[in-house]
């Protein structure tokens, strides 16, 4: 496979979730939530980068379904799977996440937390690696509940064309209406993990959600594509 190719793999599959996106986040970072005890959340996910694929064209979709083991922990399991010119790319994401500290006067809490990357196939790569982070928030209500979130991670089991093993996170949300929130995030490094994300997260009815933004990634030439994800709530 060629290298732009494993990029635009990384691209899609990458973080977090992610993300991802991945566990509870601000968008493709981890934020500080913790999903409610005993309730599941499941989001459906498409990352496209709007051109043919022999031009760098690619598009991503997945799941992630989050599972509240208690009050300060959840666990989660992600699946990817992506197109692109050299066919399709396959990744499984466990992932787990611990509120270490929430203080409900001063708005501060810590998070701690790890997500695994496991390929599926050959065009997702030959090897496993995993993120571990710690991050911290801070809630102003003085400013309409703005939030800032920031922490730093590692990649481990990384080969040596992975790129940066370890960077910074950092995170913005505003509410804007009791239901719309303005959204942004960047994770740092020059690694299938250092993109920056802006745009919107509206509820809706149902305990259901949606977010779009725009991503774009820390290096390589068109590296950037449109995220979308509707998650809802079963409790």
């Amino acid at each position: 496979m060629r290298p732009l190719n494993l990029v635009r793999i990384a691209v899609a599959l990458a973080a977090f979730g992610l993300t991802a996106s991945a566990q509870s986040g601000v968008f493709f970072i981890p934020s500080t939530d913790t999903q409610e005890k005993k309730t599941l959340h499941v989001t459906l996910e498409t990352y496209s980068h709007f051109a043919k694929y022999r031009d760098g064209g690619f598009q991503s979709y997945g799941s992630a379904i989050v599972y509240g083991v208690r009050k300060d922990v959840e666990v989660g399991v992600n699946y990817y799977f992506t197109l692109d010119a050299d066919g399709s790319a396959h990744e499984l994401q466990p992932n787990i996440k611990w509120k270490a500290y929430e203080g409900e006067k001063n708005g501060i809490a810590v998070a701690v937390g790890t997500v695994a990357f496991i390929p599926l196939n050959e065009n997702a790569g030959d090897r496993a690696t995993a993120q571990f982070y710690v991050n911290a928030s801070k809630r102003f209500e003085s400013a309409k509940d703005l939030r800032l979130t920031g922490g730093l991670y590692g990649v481990a089991n990384a080969n040596g064309n992975y790129g940066s093993k370890s960077g910074v996170m950092l995170g913005v949300e505003q509410p804007i209406t009791s239901k719309l929130r303005f959204i942004a995030d960047w994770t740092s490094g020059k690694n299938s993990l250092g993109y920056s994300n802006v745009g919107f997260s509206l509820d809706l009815k149902r305990s259901q959600n949606l977010s779009v933004a725009y991503t774009i990634g820390n290096f390589g030439r068109r590296n950037n594509f449109l995220s979308i994800h509707y998650g809802f709530t079963i409790k």
